[in-house]
């Protein structure tokens, strides 16, 4: 595949986050930036073979920047090719970007794989016969954007992955999946281990694949169950948290009285054992009863 300088010239967002990170991922050099002038000096530096601009940029417009890139015969002085996204297609933006020179205008709206195969198709050289080989690094999800592409585009040819000593490969028919293969792993299992690999580089061959009625599940279901998987056992990992200890109170058997609590106007009962205090007033009641008795 032949890879190019691209310069992608967008607000932020993360849809064109994304696609400048797959389109890095596959092995193009990209240069970001989110101002059209700003655009205009890397394009007079950097001469990039192709930019792509969105319709979201505004002092100047993606039209007038077009036009500022591109001269009155079509041709860019930078040599560059112009690819304009916009977020609706409609006869208006289709004649803006046919006065203003751009060479192809895509609807940035399309899902990411989609989006992604049409900007490759619009970079193709027709002289590249390896032009719908895919290679580059699977950091930060790499992996996943690029099996999901080549499900999109329905492609023919066995995608290989290597991390360290790790090796794997996944085989497609129609973008199909009819094999997967670790050093241990096979079918699904092998897929899931392959994502989980946060580090190392992918190649993707274009080749001929006998059509058969085996077939795994789709990538969609397996990048799915995949996330499921890894949500659950990074939950499983974390400490579970401290429980508040709640005092309960003693439990009472049928056997064991309940005991009572005194009420202060109980009197006292024979069997309690009197004090000094007590005695000393069963006295003086007595000598007042012998007082009255005389």
């Amino acid at each position: 595949m032949i890879y190019h300088n691209i310069l992608l010239v967008h607000k932020a967002s993360e849809q064109m986050d994304k696609l400048s990170r797959t389109l890095s991922n596959v092995g193009h050099n990209i240069e970001v930036t989110h101002s059209a002038r700003d655009a205009l000096q890397k394009a007079k530096k950097e001469k990039p073979t192709v930019i792509i601009a969105s319709d979201d940029l505004s002092g100047p417009d993606v039209f007038e920047f077009c036009t500022e890139i591109k001269n009155k015969n079509g041709s860019s002085p930078y040599n560059s090719r112009f690819l304009i996204l916009v977020k609706r297609e409609s006869a208006k933006t289709r004649d803006q970007a046919i006065k203003c020179g751009a060479d192809e205008y895509l609807t940035a709206t399309a899902t990411l794989p989609v989006l992604v195969e049409r900007i490759n198709a619009f970079l193709k050289d027709d002289t590249d016969t390896a032009a719908s080989d895919l290679s580059g690094s699977i950091a930060h999800s790499g992996l996943i954007d690029i099996l999901q592409l080549i499900e999109f585009s329905a492609k023919n040819g066995v995608l290989n992955v290597s991390s360290g000593m790790r090796q794997g490969n996944m085989t497609f028919c129609e973008g199909q999946l009819i094999s997967a293969n670790t050093n241990d792993k096979h079918k699904e299992a092998a897929v899931y281990e392959m994502l989980s690999w946060e580090e190392g580089e992918f190649i993707f061959k274009t080749q001929p694949v006998d059509n058969t009625k085996s077939r795994l599940a789709p990538i969609s279901s397996l990048v799915l169950e995949w996330a499921r998987v890894k949500d659950e056992s990074s939950k499983s990992a974390q400490p579970p948290a401290s429980e508040p200890r709640i005092e309960t109170p003693p439990e009472v058997t049928k056997n064991e009285p309940v005991p009572e609590t005194a009420d202060e106007s109980d009197t006292e009962t024979e069997s309690e054992e009197p004090g000094p205090h007590n005695w000393a007033s069963r006295l003086n009641s007595w000598l007042g009863y012998l007082r009255e008795d005389k």
